[in-house]
């Protein structure tokens, strides 16, 4: 298995190292991995844009405490931007 090819990652995987690195740094090899996919996959640039763009939102939010959220929540659960989402949901309804 040569270079590139050992490089090269699916999407699944993409969208992973995409959450990853918004709240920790790649190692190396992921962020190359990241870099190479997302140059050749519009899907998983449009996807790492509209998770850039949601979390600066939620980060916004939660400083503002507008939707009424703890602004120390932590945001780099799995489930947290959910629960996030919800919550903003049901003020935006009330």
């Amino acid at each position: 298995m040569n270079f590139l090819q050992r490089m090269l990652i699916p999407c699944q995987r993409t969208t992973a190292l995409i959450e990853k690195k918004s709240v920790q740094m790649l190692s190396g090899r992921e962020a190359v991995q990241l870099f190479l996919h997302t140059r050749m996959c519009s899907a998983c640039r449009l996807y790492a844009i509209q998770s850039a763009l949601l979390d600066k939102t939620l980060r916004k939010a939660l400083k503002s405490d507008k939707v009424g959220l703890n602004v120390n929540a932590p945001i780099n659960r799995p489930e947290a931007k959910i629960e996030i989402l919800n919550a903003i949901k049901e003020k935006l309804t009330d």
